[in-house]
């Protein structure tokens, strides 16, 4: 995805250089606390840090799967 203000872009492919765009750009705002306050709330998705250092290297996932869990574990 590619983010510009409140606005993100998500897109799809079989490479980083072969991206294909789905749908046009789609507003945050509908989704964030306030109009002062953009915290949109939890995200799910893949994340790659390189631990705050320059890098070369980068990530592409061939998958990704999200189940709702039937029991939701208590934390303590």
């Amino acid at each position: 995805a590619i983010g510009s203000g409140s606005n993100i872009i998500f897109s799809f492919g079989t490479s980083f250089n072969k991206m294909i765009k789905i749908g046009g750009a789609q507003s945050l705002n509908v989704i964030a606390e306030s109009t002062s306050n953009r915290f949109n709330g939890p995200g799910i998705g893949m994340y790659v840090s390189s631990n705050g250092k320059k890098t070369d290297n980068s990530a592409d996932f061939d998958w990704f799967e999200y189940k709702t869990l039937k029991h939701i574990p208590t934390l303590h």
